[in-house]
C-alpha cells in the first residue's frame, strides 16, 4: 500500500510529535495476517513518551490467512436476510448474467466487452475477502448468484455474530466497510499492553 501524496503530510506529522519527546513507530498492518478473514490494510502509528523509555513495536504478522470458507462454516443465512440478499440482486440483471461466467477470484471486468464491472468479484472460497469497502454489490458470493450476507462479512471481518449493527442492509454493509476489524485492534492491544507491563 503506498501513501502516495499524503507521506510528506505524515512525515511532518511524525516530525512534529517527535519534537515534542516521542517515539514513534509507523507502520502498515494487514488484518489477514491477524485472524481475520479479510484483507484489510491500515497504517498505525505508535507512540510513547521518550522518559517512559518504552520502544514502540507493532505487532508481527503471527497466522496464515483465514479462508471465507473457514470464516462462515459456522454461518446459518436467516430467511430476513435471504430476502434482503434478493432485494439487492433484484436490479441488477445485466450484471447477474456476467456472474454466471466468472470463476471464483475473478471481477466481472475480466468478460465484459467494455471492462466495466471492475470492482464487482466473485470471492474465491479459499482465500480471504479482498478488502471490504463500502460499495454493496462488490463481492460476490462463490456459489450462490448474490451479495454476502452481513453475517457472513461480519464473521470474515472478526466481529462477534451477537454484534448489533443497526439500519439497513447498505447502512451495516458500510459500516463494516469503515471499520478495523476487531482481531487487529485486539492483537494490537494486547501488544501495547505487554509493551507497558515489560
Amino acid at each position: 500500500m503506498s501513501l502516495g501524496i499524503a507521506r510528506p503530510l505524515l512525515q511532518n506529522y511524525i516530525l512534529k510529535i517527535q519534537k515534542l519527546g516521542y517515539d514513534i513507530k509507523c507502520e502498515i498492518l494487514n488484518a489477514k495476517y491477524f485472524e481475520t478473514a479479510t484483507s484489510r490494510q491500515r497504517l498505525f502509528i505508535l507512540g510513547f513518551r521518550k522518559d517512559l523509555k518504552i520502544k514502540p513495536v507493532l505487532p508481527k504478522p503471527f497466522c496464515k490467512p483465514v479462508s471465507f470458507n473457514e470464516a462462515t462454516k459456522d454461518i446459518v443465512i436467516s430467511k430476513k436476510e435471504n430476502q434482503e440478499l434478493k432485494d439487492q440482486i433484484k436490479g441488477f440483471v445485466k450484471l447477474r448474467n456476467f456472474l454466471k461466467y466468472i470463476k471464483e477470484g475473478e471481477t466481472v471486468a475480466k468478460i465484459h466487452p467494455k471492462g466495466s464491472y471492475f470492482n464487482i468479484q466473485k470471492i474465491n472460497r479459499a482465500k480471504p475477502l479482498p478488502t471490504i469497502t463500502t460499495l454493496v454489490i462488490a463481492l460476490i458470493h462463490p456459489i450462490e448468484l448474490r451479495p454476502l450476507a452481513i453475517s457472513e462479512l461480519k464473521a470474515c471481518s472478526s466481529f462477534p455474530q451477537d454484534f448489533k449493527l443497526i439500519g439497513t442492509y447498505e447502512q451495516q454493509y458500510e459500516r463494516i466497510g469503515r471499520a478495523v476489524p476487531p482481531n487487529l485492534m485486539k492483537n494490537m492491544a494486547l501488544s501495547i499492553k505487554k509493551l507497558l507491563l515489560s
